[in-house]
């Protein structure tokens, strides 16, 4: 025989399960690699000056020949920066210290400290540190102390790594 007329539609059923979440998707670059290659003095309490930009990207910013890096994004930070450094005084030992500030205040992490014996040593001075900024926009230097020294063949990486942690 001939097939019948179809029936009326049904109630609709429960809604099913939640699926998995999708991977995040990209996200915009946070970052600079700044380097200074002739051999530059800074003095007691001075801000090594980077007088290169090598890559810049998102709201990481330097101006070249400058010594302050500007942060315009909150987050938590990774920074590294590579040194050789020389005394140019007349007076052994000397120690001296790098660090680094946010706007101005020293970093709890991240220091370096060289120490020299004598007259004509040259040493590698390697800092880095993870810094949670805030605040923005900041302001980030390395410092030096401990008398006048020489910096050459210096860099400076900075990457912004997350979010910045919550609160707790």
């Amino acid at each position: 025989g001939a097939t019948g007329a179809t029936g009326a539609t049904g109630a609709t059923g429960p809604a099913g399960a939640t699926g998995a979440t999708g991977p995040t998707g990209a996200t915009t670059a946070e970052g600079i690699s700044a380097y200074s290659l002739p051999a530059a003095s800074v003095s007691d309490g001075g801000q090594v000056v980077f007088d290169r930009n090598a890559a810049q990207a998102g709201g990481v910013q330097h101006t070249e020949n400058t010594a302050q890096f500007t942060i315009n994004t909150p987050g938590m930070y990774y920074v590294n920066y590579t040194a050789n450094v020389t005394p140019t005084g007349d007076t052994y030992p000397v120690t001296n210290l790098l660090l680094f500030t946010l706007n101005g205040v020293s970093q709890d992490s991240g220091a370096a400290q060289l120490n020299f014996t004598a007259s004509g040593q040259t040493q590698q001075a390697t800092a880095a540190a993870l810094i949670n900024v805030t605040d923005v926009p900041a302001s980030l230097a390395v410092v030096s102390s401990g008398g006048t020294f020489l910096y050459s063949d210096a860099s400076l990486n900075l990457f912004k790594v997350g979010d910045n942690p919550a609160a707790t």
